[in-house]
């Protein structure tokens, strides 16, 4: 099944797509949504940092932040998905992680080592949004094709590395909570990008991107 697409009508002035009321409110919704969970995670990590000098979900919470920042100012998509479902993925895929909590002991008592892994996935996810800029987007949308840097090895090297971060913050704290929000995380990413790629490859240049980069999230894997 094809997601359901809307190409907006360019503004007499501009040239550029007009926002409709539709999307206005869906993305005023989905900023603020995503702004006010970031919040919450960012200080209930830098509260738990205070309380117990635990770096647990620091470099995560900063991570998280700069999705914020770069989510308010994205680039009007030329073509959106309004399926439901994918929304729904979307939300959860971009949400879900900020439910992860401080707690639990480390795995092998090695919290620098999970810690470090957290580093390592957070200053990939920052370098892919450095890379796609204006064009991150939330929900299933066209807001161009990048080809260079990260997205000549893989497709959405961003979500391979939220996998990597919330995976080190798991094993810092595997608690049944957080265990129960990465299978939902991870989940909801696998779908989304599923979404994604209904979305984008009606237009030509991604399906020649897709055709050039075979990979989805691991080089040889998937």
């Amino acid at each position: 099944m094809t997601a359901a697409i809307r190409v907006a009508p360019p503004s007499p002035a501009t040239g550029a797509p007009e926002r409709t009321g539709r999307e206005l409110a869906g993305w005023l919704f989905t900023t603020t949504a995503l702004a006010s969970m970031a919040g919450l995670f960012a200080l209930a990590h830098w509260q738990y940092w205070r309380r117990t000098g635990d770096p647990k979900g620091a470099s995560f919470a900063c991570e998280e932040l700069l999705v914020v920042a770069v989510a308010i100012a994205r680039r009007r998509p030329s073509d959106v998905s309004h399926r439901v479902s994918d929304w729904a993925v979307a939300l959860l895929g971009s949400f879900a992680v900020l439910m992860l909590r401080p707690g639990g002991e480390a795995v092998l008592g090695l919290t620098g080592l999970w810690v470090a892994i957290q580093v390592a996935g957070a200053a990939a996810a920052i370098v892919c949004l450095a890379r796609l800029g204006r064009s991150f987007g939330v929900v299933a949308a066209n807001r161009g094709v990048k080809r260079t840097g990260p997205y000549g090895l893989v497709r959405h090297p961003l979500y391979a590395s939220y996998v990597v971060a919330m995976l080190g913050y798991l094993l810092a704290a595997p608690t049944t909570w957080n265990v129960a929000v990465f299978a939902v995380a991870v989940g909801a990413q696998f779908r989304r990008i599923a979404a994604e790629e209904t979305v984008l490859a009606r237009n030509e240049a991604y399906r020649a991107y897709m055709s050039a980069v075979r990979w989805r999230l691991v080089p040889g894997v998937y």
